[in-house]
């Protein structure tokens, strides 16, 4: 639970930075006389939030990550350390299927 706050903590920055210039692009969207505190849910489209259309659509992020590897790509997320545990050892990489095996089909 502590690991928990932590995270929850580190992120709130972010996550207020982020919301805050959602808020207001879609209130210059939506043409609204100021910017609302909070989302009005109609606004977003997905009454879950999990997904916020046309706020980003001009972004390539596969061109940012087209010349990668896969497995550079879960390096990157450090699925272990960033949640605490130990380095992963070299048989994660060689018995999972997150890289394409090509003699045995998987991908």
């Amino acid at each position: 639970m502590e690991l928990l706050a932590r995270l929850v903590e580190e992120v709130r920055p972010l996550y207020t930075a982020l919301h805050c210039w959602a808020r207001h692009q879609y209130a210059e969207r939506y043409h609204a006389p100021q910017v609302p505190s909070t989302l009005p849910a109609h606004w977003i489209g997905n009454r879950w939030g999990q997904s916020w259309p046309g706020l980003v659509e001009g972004v390539d992020m596969d061109a940012l990550v087209s010349s990668r590897e896969p497995r550079w790509l879960v390096e990157q997320a450090k699925p272990s350390t960033s949640v605490g545990f130990a380095e992963l050892p070299d048989s994660f990489w060689t018995a999972s299927d997150l890289c394409p095996v090509p003699e045995d089909g998987r991908g």
